[in-house]
């Protein structure tokens, strides 16, 4: 293990979150699908890190019962309904899109779901993160978001927003941008329990 990951780590755990190393993608996911009851609710927040990690078939085959957070075949106010159930899961699962060297995780979103989750509801929330993510401070976070993974997702959804050409943060404005509401957790909030789960691979954006 990295020191400076080991660092963080333990920065993580005086945060309040119960933080996890592993050397290997495969392992995080047999452990993972570990933590997952058979027919326990669980939902994800939209994320290429547990994609790459073909985590869902993982807690599916475990016996999870999997709540799909994209009803793309649902109307608007029947999709609303369904985000808004996500809030009842057993546990969620989502990545940062960056870690500080303090231990503080860093997201942003565009419609408030995924992040709005990852705050509230869920009894236990589950981070997933490779070495990728990890910055220095609040400042390099949204630098990272600005320059990496803002244009990727932007790129990976095929939107028209400037930075799909300029992979980089424009600053496009309201009737654009898919960068909305960020958040910082910088210690694990009250009533669920929260792990974060360090993968030592490069994963998402």
């Amino acid at each position: 293990m990295q020191e400076k990951v080991s660092q963080v780590l333990k920065k993580l755990e005086a945060n309040g979150f119960n933080a996890k190393y592993f050397a290997s993608r495969s392992e995080a996911v047999a452990w993972m699908a570990q933590q997952v009851p058979a027919g326990e609710m669980v939902s994800f927040g939209g994320s290429v890190t547990l994609t790459e990690l073909g985590l869902r078939a993982a807690l599916e085959d475990a016996g999870a019962d999997y709540m799909d957070y994209r009803p793309t075949d649902l109307d608007p106010e029947e999709a609303y309904e369904r985000w808004r159930k996500v809030f009842k899961t057993h546990s969620y699962f989502l990545s940062a899109n960056a870690v500080t060297e303090k231990g503080y995780i860093v997201n942003v979103d565009g419609r408030g779901n995924r992040v709005a989750a990852s705050l509230y509801g869920p009894k236990k929330v589950y981070f997933v993160v490779g070495n990728n993510k990890l910055v220095a401070d609040i400042d390099a976070a949204i630098q990272r978001i600005e320059d990496i993974a803002a244009p990727r997702n932007c790129q990976r959804l095929n939107l028209n927003t400037p930075c799909v050409k300029t992979n980089k943060c424009e600053h496009c404005g309201p009737n654009a941008s898919i960068c909305r509401a960020y958040t910082v957790i910088r210690y694990a909030p009250y009533g669920a329990k929260y792990h974060l789960v360090w993968i030592d691979e490069e994963l998402g954006y």
